[in-house]
């Protein structure tokens, strides 16, 4: 596929410019400010959506303030890039793509197929003449679609020199631990030294144990001997014991009189109740006496003066 077909609207001395290109090599001439070089610019517009800014690459003697490059392909593909004051816009054939910022929307670039390597500015040195021959190399990789391969010999290439790090570091390590290796000479003897230890270590256990047993019996010794010390003597204890054997004596008797007057007490309050019945019934006596004027006994007449003699006598 090949441009055909290129036409550029108020592109800086471009007011409104056709042109038809063949396959194969095309060359444009003309006097010096023609604006052979703009073509170029209006293609680079075209394929890659730079340069940007177009302001200042826009015609300066016309009205319309849109840019416009329209490339018809031999395939009949037809792409077209419109920018303005708000304006900002790809036409591929028949589908419109805006609103892609800086970039070139990746529909063109896979309808284009065109790379940095297609183009070449006026300034540009010549294609591949000048290059070193690393960077031919990796040019004809490109073209060819060798250059994963290129990708691959360098990944290739980085993982054996990171091996080759790894392996001296490797190395560096096993001489370092040679080196720690010979400081661990005579280590053999460690182990009955250890068992000779652990044995010391249980012995002095056993006897840190036997020396608190002993000092507890040692304090209890201590707190008795004060208790001790604090005990009156054996005599006062006695005389105490003695006393105390009088009380309870004494207590003994006091309870047996307490329980001596409490018998007395219900008997003399049982004898206060038979006296006031014995009176009631000495008044109901006299009362019957004076009323029936016989005596209850012999039936015989009863006079005043009896009765005052039966009362007294009662």
């Amino acid at each position: 596929m090949y441009l055909k077909e290129l036409e550029i609207r108020n592109f800086q001395s471009h007011v409104n410019s056709k042109f038809k290109f063949g396959p194969g090599v095309n060359v444009i001439t003309g006097i010096s400010q023609a604006g052979k070089t703009a073509i170029i610019r209006a293609m680079l517009l075209l394929f890659t959506n730079r340069p940007s800014g177009v302001d200042k690459y826009r015609h300066k003697y016309t009205d319309n303030n849109v840019v416009s490059v329209k490339g018809k392909f031999s395939d009949n593909t037809t792409v077209t890039i419109r920018k303005g004051d708000r304006l900002n816009q790809y036409i591929l054939n028949d589908e419109t793509f805006e609103r892609f910022g800086a970039s070139c929307p990746q529909e063109i670039q896979e309808a284009l197929n065109l790379a940095d390597i297609n183009i070449q500015t006026q300034l540009e040195s010549h294609f591949l003449i000048t290059d070193s021959a690393s960077q031919i190399s990796k040019t004809i990789n490109k073209i060819t679609n060798l250059e994963s391969g290129d990708k691959w010999i360098a990944e290739a290439t980085r993982r054996i020199n990171t091996v080759n790090v790894q392996k001296q570091q490797l190395q560096a390590d096993i001489e370092n631990l040679e080196e720690e290796y010979h400081v661990l000479d005579g280590i053999e003897e460690i182990p009955p030294l250890l068992n000779r230890i652990r044995q010391q270590s249980a012995k002095r256990d056993g006897l840190i144990s036997q020396r608190e047993a002993i000092q507890n019996q040692l304090q209890l010794l201590r707190v008795a001997k004060q208790k001790k010390n604090r005990m009156p003597p054996v005599n006062r204890i006695n005389g105490v014991l003695d006393k105390l054997s009088e009380v309870m004596n004494l207590k003994a008797e006091a309870v047996q009189r307490r329980r001596a007057l409490d018998v007395y007490t219900q008997h003399k309050a049982r004898g206060l109740v038979l006296q006031k019945k014995l009176e009631k019934l000495k008044k109901m006596y006299i009362q019957v006496l004076k009323t029936t004027g016989k005596c209850p006994t012999c039936f015989s007449k009863v006079t005043a003066a009896s009765i005052k003699r039966i009362k007294e006598a009662l």
